[in-house]
């Protein structure tokens, strides 16, 4: 549980922007620009990584 937890913080320290129910009082607008991708955070040994990986070929 706490790997879980750990890893849902790391990846909303990362997101530089409020989106949804993840809100950010130092980074208040969307931007959709250039947050057009996905955090993916792994558990690579006994340590978290956070990569941002954008969505290729897809348009809203």
């Amino acid at each position: 549980l706490h790997t879980v937890a750990s890893a849902i913080v790391a990846a909303a320290r990362r997101r530089e922007e409020t989106r949804g129910s993840h809100w950010r009082d130092d980074f208040p607008d969307r931007r959709d620009g250039e947050w057009r991708g996905n955090l993916v955070t792994r558990l690579e040994g006994n340590v978290l990584t956070t990569a941002y990986e954008p969505l290729e070929g897809k348009r809203s």
